[in-house]
């Protein structure tokens, strides 16, 4: 339900690209060219088949990240189970149900929702395979490693990750005089076969994916750098978003921390694999020198929840232990907590709830009741929303806007415009900052903000603009 509602709201930008620019193409098409990271390429082809079947709606472009994201719910509680109790795993899996971030992605027609899923799920097939051996086990790894290729590249990362704990576990066991030959074999063969199938899901893409994926993040306008305050106010403003209260996250933060200690005792791989999945994709990226942008950070979401359940479990277990409280059992008071916690995340969702993550029906019916014969130059990168949602809001003159990505492209469309009035929108100002720090600085100088349309994504808003003589005289 939380999921589902108000789904219909607007797409965002990478929403609608891969809408227009990725699932349109021929099936065979979406997944043989990578020309954009921007393609997730289980995703678009999951996206083609909803929209083909229910036809072009926001709610059934972003049915199969909603998908994935429901049914990592119960997955959540299966992993729960292999490091803690029946109640503090019902704690976690509840936590993810009502958390602002998993319900943000699950509400993206993006592969994020996806790659979680399959994240959480090698990583815990992986860790219980470990724990007691079982062809089915591995088998179900590989399957969900390939998901997850399937779904985002950076899930190579997490491979990398598997491989690490593997290594250890054998080395481990060899140190033991336990015969590892056999376990090694069968880590050998299941990441060999998810590297071959991942090589598989690329096959054809290849030569584009060498050309495009090295230069993804390679300008300050994809990311932000890993070691500056700006990185450190975003992440903190990101984590802060999923608590009514803001201030509760650095606690929360503090206890996933300490749990992460606790998640190692009981199932250390389970707790690695999750850790090195984020912990390898940032020392990629910081080696390179190449920005990161939080969602990267997206699996690190069901570390942090188990490690919080993790140490309110042991906490209670130990309150209990000393005679703190003899009438409630630990896992009941575990659960008391976990419940809690959910009252605290689920506060924040009205807001969530109550704008798009980026309003361009809003925009562009208040363009259209106050502009009259005024003409709208629409700047990048709100270019192809605005272009997709005109249509939608069967506006008649769409030649009063004009489309910006330059300093020329705005002279132009000035000199076109002549001495009439006009107004100006722009969003993710900090992305048009970054890439062409020429045209924010004549927009500062020559334009005024004078109305603002809220939205849930990050630098989402929508800001109008009139020209500094125009909103003087008015």
């Amino acid at each position: 339900m939380l999921r589902t509602y108000r789904i219909g709201l607007d797409l965002w930008l990478d929403e609608i690209a891969t809408v227009v620019a990725y699932s349109a193409r021929p099936l065979l098409e979406i997944f043989g060219s990578y020309q954009s990271p921007g393609n997730h390429l289980l995703n678009s082809l999951l996206v083609r088949l909803s929209t083909s079947a229910f036809g072009e709606w926001e709610w059934s472009v972003r049915l199969a990240a909603v998908v994935f994201g429901v049914v990592t719910i119960p997955l959540m509680y299966w992993a729960g189970r292999l490091a803690m109790s029946r109640a503090a795993s019902v704690g976690a899996a509840l936590l993810l149900a009502v958390s602002y971030h998993h319900i943000f992605f699950s509400q993206n027609a993006r592969g994020y929702t996806a790659h979680l899923f399959s994240v959480l799920a090698s990583s815990a097939l992986l860790a219980s395979a470990l724990r007691k051996d079982h062809l089915l086990k591995w088998v179900a790894y590989v399957i969900a490693m390939t998901v997850g290729f399937a779904a985002l590249m950076t899930t190579a990362f997490t491979l990398a990750g598997h491989m690490v704990v593997g290594a250890i576990t054998v080395v481990a066991a060899r140190r033991r005089g336990a015969p590892v030959l056999s376990l090694a074999l069968r880590l050998v063969a299941a990441f060999g076969a998810a590297g071959l199938l991942a090589l598989q899901v690329y096959a054809v893409s290849i030569p584009d994916v060498i050309a495009v994926y090295p230069t993804v993040y390679g300008s300050q306008a994809s990311g932000y750098t890993l070691l500056s305050r700006e990185f450190a106010s975003q992440l903190l403003r990101g984590v802060s978003a999923g608590f009514a209260l803001g201030f509760a996250a650095i606690p929360l933060i503090a206890v996933a921390f300490a749990g992460f200690v606790v998640l190692m005792r009981r199932n250390w791989a389970l707790a690695l694999s999750l850790f090195l999945s984020v912990g390898i994709t940032v020392l990629y990226l910081l080696v390179r020198g190449q920005t990161i942008v939080p969602r990267l950070m997206l699996p690190g979401l069901p570390l942090a929840i188990l490690s919080c359940m993790a140490t309110i479990e042991a906490t209670t277990q130990l309150l209990a232990g000393r005679g703190v409280f003899t009438r409630v059992k630990p896992p009941v008071v575990s659960l008391a907590v976990a419940v809690l916690m959910s009252a605290v995340s689920l506060l924040a969702l009205p807001r969530y709830y109550s704008a798009p993550k980026q309003p361009y029906r809003s925009a562009i019916r208040h363009l259209e009741n106050v502009r009259g014969r005024d003409n709208v130059i629409v700047i990048f990168p709100g270019v192809g929303g605005f272009r997709y949602y005109l249509g939608r809001e069967s506006v008649s003159d769409t030649a009063a806007y004009h489309y910006v990505s330059s300093v020329p492209e705005y002279s132009a469309a000035l000199d076109s415009i002549g001495a009439a009035d006009a107004f100006l929108t722009t969003t993710l100002f900090r992305v048009m900052r970054t890439s062409t720090p020429d045209l924010a600085e004549r927009i500062e100088r020559e334009w005024i903000p004078v109305r603002q349309f809220r939205g849930t994504l990050g630098d989402g808003t929508i800001t109008v603009w009139r020209r500094r003589s125009a909103s003087s005289g008015g």
